[in-house]
């Protein structure tokens, strides 16, 4: 295997690492976000 071939694939891994825990911040975020949303009694607001 090339290593620029596998560099490449370094990328795009560390990158799908990264976006699946950007995606779990941020449903976290949304999730927090919502509970809180519930707690203060805000029905319409849309995030």
């Amino acid at each position: 295997m090339n290593p620029e071939k596998n560099y490449s694939m370094n990328i795009l891994l560390s990158y799908f690492e990264y976006k699946t825990l950007a995606d779990k911040e941020v449903l976290i975020n949304r999730r927090a976000k919502n509970t809180t949303k519930r707690y203060h009694g805000y029905e319409s607001f849309s995030s």
